[in-house]
């Protein structure tokens, strides 16, 4: 049962880490290369929780 949800929803946060974070924060002083740093760590967090 947890595999039946935690597969999806980690494709999920692999696949819309960048535009999840661009939508939410690339405004300001928030730069195209801090969405791809931050990205880079949101793709790897379900991996390794």
């Amino acid at each position: 049962m947890v595999l039946l949800l935690g597969i999806p929803a980690l494709a999920g946060m692999i696949l819309l880490a960048k535009p999840m974070l661009m939508v939410l924060f690339m405004r300001g002083q928030f730069l195209p290369s801090d969405v791809d740093a931050a990205s880079l760590s949101l793709m790897h967090m379900p991996v390794v929780c």
